[in-house]
């Protein structure tokens, strides 16, 4: 059963009005890019943010959320940035790592020009 805006809500004038008067934003957007695996059609970008299908962009915002977290949007989009810096501070996931575990800046910069 329609509870809002009702059944006497017909046309689109009605509906119009109905969405100026009682509709608003909360201004935190997100969602727009989810994160998810390659094979879910909804996801934009992976668990390291990197965009599906796109070498060497990265979204790094509240769009990546899959949903609204139930606070404010500042401190989780405050970690994402921080764990996006990273994950790009570590360079590209794939290719050899040197003897301490991690590749130097050299190292991985010297990947990235490779392609």
């Amino acid at each position: 059963q329609e509870m809002r805006p009702g059944p006497q809500v017909v046309g689109d004038d009605e509906l119009l009005a109905y969405a100026r008067q009682y509709g608003a934003s909360s201004f935190h957007y997100n969602g727009t890019a989810c994160m998810g695996r390659a094979t879910d059609r909804n996801s934009v970008v992976d668990d390291e943010l990197r965009v599906h299908g796109v070498t060497g962009l990265r979204v790094v915002d509240a769009s990546v959320m899959p949903t609204t977290p139930s606070a404010n949007t500042c401190a989780s989009t405050m970690m994402i940035a921080e764990r996006a810096a990273d994950l790009i501070r570590r360079g590209p996931s794939a290719g050899a790592i040197g003897v301490s575990g991690r590749r130097s800046r050299a190292e991985a910069l010297e990947q990235t020009r490779a392609g």
